[in-house]
């Protein structure tokens, strides 16, 4: 099972991810497509981080894609041909799966940018109060002033 997961830890299942440039195309096998629009557009805060996992394998990470761009629906994709199974009533003469697919495509933004930059700064500034703060217990522990 291949998956997106958000920067609000909410789950999508996905076809699979292409990335060119500052476009990103994601591709969903739904009919559903109102429920994948309601996913990624308008929803920022969700789609300025987004990790790619095949399985339970973090293949790759996106981030700064923040504006829906397009979506295509795709009727009665092919998606897999399963050559053991023998089917005439196929185009190719094997059992077939076809399913509907949904792409979206997503745009890198400036304002996607700008959240993962504020977002670093403020990691950065939690580092620096554990660091200060751990120089500090350090101290008391080893009898220092």
């Amino acid at each position: 099972m291949n998956k997106i997961r958000f920067a609000n830890d909410t789950e999508m299942e996905v076809s699979g991810v292409t990335q060119a440039g500052d476009t990103l195309q994601i591709e969903v096998d739904t009919a559903d497509v109102n429920a994948v629009i309601a996913k990624f557009r308008d929803n920022s805060a969700a789609t300025s981080v987004m990790r790619y996992y095949v399985g339970t394998d973090l293949l790759r990470g996106y981030a700064g894609y923040a504006k829906m761009t397009g979506i295509q629906y795709m009727p009665d994709v092919l998606r897999d041909i399963n050559y053991a199974i023998v089917d005439p009533a196929t185009a190719s003469g094997f059992q077939e799966t076809r399913v509907d697919t949904v792409m979206v495509t997503m745009q890198k933004t400036q304002e996607g940018i700008d959240a993962i930059t504020a977002q670093l700064a403020t990691h950065e500034n939690e580092i620096s109060v554990l660091k200060t703060d751990m120089g500090a217990l350090e101290k008391t522990i080893l009898g220092g002033e």
